[in-house]
């Protein structure tokens, strides 16, 4: 067996808790566009890996930033509660999951455009620049991406009063 096919065996034998680290070891052991096959038959690409990680731990932030990031822009994919969620609303929910990881915000702010609001978190480019701050205060492509949002002559408070 290769290492895709004990990825996948171990799917299989981990106890319901561990799953998702499964899942997502076998996320990142394919190449792009790769399918591996599961113990129970289905042909899984990285998507349908994050999605089955997301269902077993649903609070696990990492599985939806991956899946995030396997997401073409504009591309929605469709969770197994029904949700359809594309990458702005899944980076939101790994910022839920762990509010103080700047990378999260990071990756929301590029992509965000100028005044649009991200339904889950119902932030605009500056708020979540605002946090992005509050988190990484060193991270200066935060204050760049803040400056830029502004208009002449409008200020925003940061966290720590500036």
């Amino acid at each position: 067996m290769d290492k895709k096919q004990l990825l996948a065996e171990a799917i299989h034998h981990k106890c319901y808790s561990d799953r998702d680290m499964c899942y997502l070891e076998l996320v990142h052991a394919l190449a792009a566009g790769e399918k591996v096959k599961l113990h129970d038959g289905r042909m899984a690409d990285k998507k349908q890996l994050c999605v089955e990680a997301i269902r077993c731990n649903p609070d696990k932030t990492f599985a939806y930033y991956e899946l995030a990031n396997n997401l073409a822009k504009g591309e929605r994919v469709e969770l197994k509660d029904g949700c359809k969620l594309d990458k702005k609303q899944l980076l939101a929910k790994a910022m839920r999951c762990e509010p103080d990881n700047g990378l999260f915000y990071v990756l929301l702010v590029k992509e965000i455009a100028g005044g649009e609001r991200v339904l889950e978190t119902g932030l605009d480019k500056k708020q979540v620049c605002v946090k992005l701050i509050r988190c990484e205060p060193d991270n200066s492509f935060a204050f760049v991406q803040l400056g830029m949002t502004l208009i002449a002559g409008e200020e925003v408070k940061l966290h720590d009063g500036r």
